[in-house]
């Protein structure tokens, strides 16, 4: 959804304050959607990304567009119909690339919605909530019920960052890691045992407990490998997922055990969080344990704990002091005339010497 926004933002001038409020929009229609048919997506192997994204990036870009109510309502109907996506990346022991390409998708369909419905193509006003609508056909057949609150509250204020590389469902893990580790430095090989208590979600299917996952990308789903990546590394950025497979990560992954906490579970989802306990040779037992993940509402990351995530995942992309610029523009992206010069300074950069 964020990038058919900037696409769009920049394109039609749009200011940073319509930008946001696009942003709150999408998200109060896509948690709605998704809360009615997660359960049965997930049972489908349908990818939430893929259906709610189209339908997400419409709503957003639409409103970037500046179009008017039964214009966007066209557009957003019409995005319904592009829905897809399945998760068998997720069993996929090889390499795969469909995970990211459905993002990239839904955000490229909900832009084409938007450019249907200005053109003067209609959708089914149905296409959310009719009897073979959205709502029957990729869920269990919720109705318009699902608004009643719209306007009441809204979905962006309870949605959570993800401080850290991979599965929401391995971070808690990571955060009780880190929260062991600030007590004092500990030596990877020193450990002999792992003991991970968490709610049941993060455990189920098997590809979130895959001690041995076939590729890097199946790998950032198991809790099993967070947890090493973390004790080996301290932390489970891109750059340390990507040690996934070392000698010393692979030991660390097989010995960690994973148990349902039963305080855990019966707090979740509202609650999200772990225990954990490493065992030494030396006979020392170490413990963390978080009630949240970090970044859940709870339990937020700070100001400054943003502008390291995303200096972090920049730092290979933009020249020195550019995402400290970028990250303190965002932060005040409501008083921007436009996203047209904050997406400026993310252009490639050619390096000193190189060719045109």
């Amino acid at each position: 959804m964020v990038p058919a926004v900037l696409a769009t933002a920049e394109a039609y001038r749009t200011s940073g304050r319509i930008v946001i409020e696009a942003i709150v929009a999408a998200y109060d229609l896509a948690v709605r959607l998704g809360k009615a048919v997660r359960t049965e997506q997930r049972r489908r192997g349908l990818d939430l990304k893929g259906t709610l994204g189209p339908i997400a990036a419409a709503l957003a870009a639409g409103r970037c567009a500046g179009l008017e109510r039964q214009i966007l309502t066209h557009a957003v109907s019409m995005a319904a119909d592009m829905a897809s996506g399945t998760e068998q990346y997720v069993y996929e022991s090889g390499d795969c690339d469909t995970k990211d390409l459905i993002s990239g998708f839904a955000a490229r369909n909900g832009v084409f919605a938007v450019q249907l419905a200005q053109s003067g193509f209609f959708g089914p006003s149905g296409a959310l909530d009719g009897e073979y609508g959205f709502l029957h056909a990729f869920g269990d057949g919720a109705g318009a019920e699902v608004f009643d609150d719209l306007g009441e509250s809204f979905a962006i204020t309870s949605t959570a960052f993800k401080p850290h590389g991979g599965c929401r469902h391995t971070h808690q893990s990571v955060d009780a890691v880190q929260q062991l580790l600030a007590t004092g430095p500990l030596e990877p090989s020193e450990i002999e045992r792992v003991v991970v208590r968490t709610y049941r979600s993060a455990l189920e299917p098997f590809f979130r407990v895959d001690p041995d996952p076939g590729s890097r990308e199946v790998a950032s789903l198991s809790i099993r490998v967070a947890t090493a990546v973390a004790l080996s590394r301290g932390s489970t950025w891109p750059s340390d997922l990507a040690h996934w497979d070392d000698p010393e990560v692979r030991r660390l992954r097989r010995l960690v055990e994973l148990e349902v906490d039963p305080e855990i579970e019966s707090r979740y989802p509202d609650g999200n969080g772990a225990r954990i306990e490493v065992q030494l040779k030396d006979g020392r037992r170490l413990e963390g344990s978080v009630p949240y993940a970090k970044g859940e509402p709870e339990f937020r990351m700070t100001e400054d704990e943003l502008r390291v995530k995303f200096e972090a995942l920049t730092s290979e992309l933009l020249p020195p002091g550019c995402a400290d610029e970028l990250f303190t523009r965002c932060l005040n992206l409501e008083s921007e005339p436009g996203v047209g010069p904050i997406l400026e300074q993310t252009a490639p950069r050619l390096a000193v010497g190189a060719a045109d």
